[in-house]
């Protein structure tokens, strides 16, 4: 099995992250990830997220059915979760990086270096296995915590 992020995750973890940074502010970006979200007023950021709701919700959705496996009496199955996360996934590829000034930018190339050093090095990725997907973890992962 392959260990690490896809790209796929990795796309979906920028561009719903990435509003979050101010790539000008002095707080550390890991600071300003773990900001309160409901503090959040910025017109930009508001905009952007009502605009992707269907990503966000695809991600929910996803996170519900993960953390509901193996539960009692949950019907929520692996293929299930697989079939949300890819959902959401699939979602993000119409989704434009856009940071918390409202900056857009094509691609990770384009972000700041700070910014693109912080992704590059928070989203691991085993660079080689493009085919590889990484449901085969969530299955060891699910086996390991059922009861």
């Amino acid at each position: 099995p392959a260990y690490g992020t896809t790209h796929k995750e990795v796309r979906l973890a920028i561009t719903m992250s990435l509003p979050l940074i101010d790539p000008k502010c002095k707080d550390s970006i890991k600071d300003q990830l773990s900001r309160d979200p409901t503090l959040l007023k910025d017109k930009n950021v508001l905009t952007y997220y009502a605009k992707h709701r269907t990503v966000v919700d695809a991600m929910n959705l996803a996170y519900a059915v993960r953390t509901s496996i193996g539960k009692k009496g949950s019907k929520s199955t692996i293929l299930g979760y697989s079939t949300a996360k890819n959902h959401a996934l699939n979602l993000s590829a119409k989704c434009e990086f856009m940071d918390a000034t409202g900056k857009t930018y094509s691609g990770l190339n384009e972000f700041p270096t700070h910014v693109r050093e912080f992704y590059l090095a928070s989203l691991h990725r085993k660079i080689g296995d493009e085919d590889a997907d990484s449901s085969d973890i969530e299955e060891e992962d699910v086996k390991a915590t059922d009861p």
